[in-house]
C-alpha cells in the first residue's frame, strides 16, 4: 500500500471526490471507498483506493489522504500528473507535497495544469493544521 495527501482548496461532497478520484485514475467508482475519520478507515475489499478526508475550517478545506492498495498503482503511479488530472476534473486547486527538505514548501497544481511552488504558512499549519498559501516560490 502506498499513500499520499492531497490538499485541496474547495469543498466536495463524497460524490464528487469518488467521482473526480476515479476519473483522475481511470477507476469504476466502485473500486474508490470514503471516510471521514481514520479510526473508521473501512476494509478494502475490492477497492484500489481508500480515502480519508479531513476537513479544515479555513485557507483550503479538505486533505484527501490516499491509500492505493493494488500492485497496478504502486509504481506507475504518476503522482502529480494524477493531481493534475484531478485538479481539472474537480476544477479546484490542490497542493501536493514535493522534493523540498523544506516541509513548508509545496507544489500547488491549478485545473488549468499549470503549477508552482508555494510557501505554506507555519503558524497555520502548526497550530490549527490548516493549509494558508503566503507566497509563491520564484526560481
Amino acid at each position: 500500500m502506498i499513500w499520499q495527501d492531497v490538499v485541496i482548496f474547495d469543498k466536495l461532497t463524497s460524490e464528487q471526490i469518488i467521482r473526480c478520484l476515479a476519473g483522475a485514475l481511470t477507476l469504476d467508482d466502485d473500486q474508490i471507498r470514503i471516510c471521514y475519520n481514520i479510526e473508521d478507515f473501512p476494509e478494502s475489499n475490492n477497492a484500489i483506493v481508500v480515502c480519508v478526508v479531513t476537513e479544515h475550517m479555513h485557507g483550503f478545506r479538505l486533505t484527501l489522504s490516499l491509500y492505493v492498495y493494488s500492485e497496478l498503482y504502486r509504481d506507475d503511479l504518476n503522482f502529480h500528473g494524477f493531481v493534475r488530472r484531478f485538479a481539472r476534473l474537480s476544477q479546484t486547486d490542490c497542493l501536493v507535497a514535493n522534493s523540498s527538505p523544506d516541509p513548508y514548501l509545496m507544489t500547488l497544481i491549478y485545473p488549468s495544469g499549470d503549477s508552482c511552488e508555494v510557501s505554506i504558512n507555519i503558524e497555520f499549519i502548526d497550530n490549527d493544521n490548516e493549509y494558508h498559501v503566503v507566497d509563491y516560490v520564484k526560481r
